[in-house]
This record gives structure tokens, sequence and C-alpha cells, in this order.
């Protein structure tokens, strides 16, 4: 079976149904697959074949949901190739991979350009009817996954096959599967690993897919939310931080929202109060990696009710929490956390040392922090290697942020450490304000809620820098207080 084949058999089962939505008006599924198909011809007739690697450039969201589905369609695996990538990068990953081509790559590129379908909703419905039988690709590769991290090195590679895809595509169903017009829009975009496997899984659960192109600030994402009625929008907490900024009246600025999912890095429990309070009750939050995608998901009512969780582990993923020594720690023991699932890569291209570092007896090491409930939820503490060790005593980031953002004044946070000779590492946070506040003033309320394990030094910026995936560089930070 093709990975596709889930969205093909949705337009045959409801050809008039919406699948894309932008500003220019919606695609259904009949449409949606005549576009994919002659895409798919057109790719074949550039000499791609099942086996092939393909890169895809396009920023259009529609051009690379439609390219992604028809390089899937005839066996060909595929990359995104972002537009912020240094050039040495796209070379490295074009020699890694050995392209077989790029769709709408740059005049520069060193592997051959291919032609993206149409952007235009109009030229797409105009197609002519192509037929392409989909491919029965079994162990080929179908996506290249690209690590997220918060360094400036090469990112590190993992292959899903088509194989994979399947019970990838089947781990979980969407949120609210009680609610049938779904219109779904994530607020990354859909290159990017959570974006991607959203897009799939919205497309085989017969949803519409709402694609907001070219808008990139929060107030015209909301009016675009508004206008199309989306009722089920993912995104990261710098998200959510943004949309809390336009929620300033004591109202819900989403009330009619079905689902606002929080994924792609640590949620704090003070943002999960504020987006509660402020833009909808229905919150879920997602816990997961590049290399294993969803490992766990905590629904409304466990948000409200345990600090930190996110929740019991997705249909066919296994997850425990070890000790150092490697033992298996029950509920309420917090350990290190580690996962197995049928569509977790084996390991990364090109880089044995990497991979057996965390890919050991069959189970991802995710390098995370976590400690299970009594009812099988599992609590998120961040990152093992992030822990700072202060004088002996061991402090998580997360705490520290935690404790920041309960002041008034505090709209982001983020705690690293600080190299020191004498105390190992010395704690520290840049935070962003929404209020005029002194530095003292911090440091007080940080010692009020963490003693001592509270921040020493704290620098105030005008914005946290993030990669491309949303993920603050707290080297960049550290940097920073050193200076």
């Amino acid at each position: 079976m093709n990975v596709v084949e889930p969205i093909l058999a949705r337009a045959r089962a409801a050809p008039d149904a919406p699948a894309v939505l932008t500003d220019q008006g919606t695609l259904s599924y009949a449409e949606l697959e005549r576009a994919v198909s002659w895409t798919a011809s057109a790719f074949l007739r550039e000499g791609i074949e099942a086996g092939d690697t393909v890169g895809i450039a396009v920023s259009d969201q529609l051009q690379f949901v439609i390219s992604s589905l028809a390089l899937a369609l005839v066996g060909a695996g595929q990359i995104a190739v972002h537009r912020s990538d240094p050039t040495p990068l796209r070379r490295e990953l074009e020699r890694r991979l050995r392209l077989a081509g790029t769709v709408g790559a740059d005049a520069d590129s060193g592997v051959p350009k291919i032609a993206p379908p149409p952007a235009d909703l109009a030229e797409l419905r105009r197609l002519p009817a192509s037929s392409v039988a989909p491919c029965r690709a079994g162990e080929l590769a179908f996506l290249i996954k690209r690590s997220s991290g918060t360094t400036a090195a090469a990112p590190r590679l993992g292959v899903l096959t088509f194989a994979m895809a399947i019970p990838w595509l089947e781990s979980r169903p969407f949120e609210r599967p009680d609610v049938p017009s779904k219109r779904f829009l994530s607020f990354i975009h859909v290159g990017f690993v959570t974006a991607f496997s959203n897009a799939w899984r919205c497309l085989a659960s017969g949803r519409c897919l709402a694609l907001a192109g070219g808008i990139h600030e929060a107030d015209g994402m909301v009016e675009f939310i508004r206008r199309h009625g989306v009722n089920h929008v993912a995104g990261s907490p710098v998200h959510a931080a943004q949309l809390l900024r336009l929620a300033q009246d004591g109202t819900l600025l989403f009330p009619g929202l079905d689902a606002f999912r929080l994924s792609t890095s640590l949620v704090s429990d003070a943002l999960r109060r504020e987006v509660i309070e402020r833009i909808t009750p229905n919150l879920f939050v997602y816990y997961g990696s590049t290399e294993a995608s969803a490992i766990c998901h905590a629904t409304p009512e466990l948000v409200r009710r345990i600090p930190g969780v996110v929740g019991p582990p997705v249909r066919g993923a296994e997850v425990q929490v070890l000790d150092e020594e490697g033992r298996l720690l029950p509920p309420g023991k917090p350990g290190r956390v580690r996962v197995r699932s049928p569509w977790t890569i084996r390991g990364y291209l090109d880089d044995p040392e990497a991979t057996a570092r965390a890919f050991r007896d069959g189970w991802f090491h995710t390098g995370d922090l976590g400690e299970f409930t009594a009812e099988g939820a599992l609590i998120h503490r961040g990152r093992a290697d992030d822990v700072m060790i202060f004088d002996g005593i061991n402090i998580s980031p997360s705490e520290i942020e935690d404790a920041l953002l309960r002041h008034p004044a505090v709209a982001e946070a983020a705690a690293f450490g600080i190299v020191s000779r004498t105390h190992g590492e010395i704690p520290a946070a840049a935070v962003v304000l929404s209020a005029p506040v002194m530095e003292a003033d911090l440091l007080e309320h940080g010692r009020s809620w963490l003693g001592l394990r509270a921040p020493v030094r704290i620098v105030v910026v005008r914005e946290l820098p993030r990669n491309a995936a949303g993920k603050v560089l707290k080297r960049e930070l550290a940097g920073l207080v050193r200076t």
C-alpha cells in the first residue's frame, strides 16, 4: 500500500468535499486528486523514478502539498529544502542524498530543477486528467526527516519508509473526531516535519486543510481563521505567545475553536493557563521528536488537571522512563525517556556514532526527562542535557521559565546555564517583557518561587532568537549574558 492511497480513497468516496482551502478559494478532493495525478505525470516525464530522492524547495504551501503527494504517488522519496538554508548546507544535502532533482530549486542549485505545479487554483482546476497508479514502494524512502536542533551544524537525517509511513499516518486520529466538518490550519510551514505530518493526517482523515499562504503576522492569521471558519489550529509556544498579545480585552480570542494543538517544544504551565483563559479552553498538548514523530498526546481535561502533562502514548507507541543505569522506573519517579514504534526511524544517515548513542536495543533514547503518573500519562521535564548543576544542585530550565512566566510583566522566558569554574553552571535567563520591570524585581520574584534554584542573572531582550522551527537558540543567549 502507498501512503497516498488513503487520500485518493477520500477523493473517490467524497469527490466534492473540500480538501484544501486558501484565500483564493477551495479545491475539492476530486480536484486535488486531478492536480496530484497531473503533477506526478509531469515528474515522471522529468525522469523521476521510484526510489529517487527529490528535494522540495517551493515556499508556496499549496504547491508544496501537491508536489509532496505527487512524489509519493510515483514512489520517490522527498526532503524539504528550506529557503533559509545557506548554500553550503543545500550543497551538502544534495551530495549526501544524491538528489535526482529539486522541485522549485534556485538557479544556483547543483541538481536539476523541476517545475512545480501551478499555484493558482483556477489553473489547477483546468489541468487535464491524468492516470498514475500508486507505486507499491514498500521499503523505499518516503520522507527524509531533518533534525531541527538549536545549533548551526548540519542537520541529522533519518529515513521514514513507505512501509513505516502507513502506521505513522494511522498512529492517532485528529483531535475531536466527533467534529465532522473540520478546517485545520497550522501556523508552521508545511515543509517542517510537524506541519508536514499534520497536513497528511488532515487529508487522510477527509478534513479540509487550510493554507494561509503569505500571511506571517499573528493578526493576519487571526483574521484568516475567523473569515474562513477554521476550527482546528496547531502551532508552537511562540505562536501561542503571539496570539496572547492580541487577546487583551478579557474575552476568548477563539471562542468557537474546537482544538488548539501546541507542540514542537516544552509548553510551560504558565503558558497553558494563559491559553486556556484567553484563547480557548480546548487546548491539546503533544510531545514528540523528529525521530519518533508524535509520542504522547494530552487532552484538555488532562492539561487542566495535571501540571506539565503531555499525556499517554499515542496508539502504537511504547514509552518508558529509565534511571541512569537503564532500569525501568515506576510512576512518580523521574528519569530518561525512550520510545519505540513502527514509524520511529532506525538511525541517522552517515552518522554511526550518533546512531549508537540514540538508538539502542530497538529503542530511541530521546534525551528528555520525564515521569509517568499513576494513570499512565507522561509529564515532560525538559532535556536531560539542559539540566544545570549549580553548586551541586540540579536545576531544570523549565522550572525557572515557569516561575518567571508567573510574573505579570514577563511575556516569554528562556533559561540556560553559564559555565563557571567555581560553581559548575550559573543559572541565567532571558526574558521578553510586556511591561517595564527592573532586573532586581525579577530576580527577587525568581527567589520567592525557587529559592536556591532561582536564576542568578536575568537579561531583558526584545525577542528570543529562534531557528526556523521556532526553537530558542540558547547558545546565543548564553553568549549575550557572558558579554
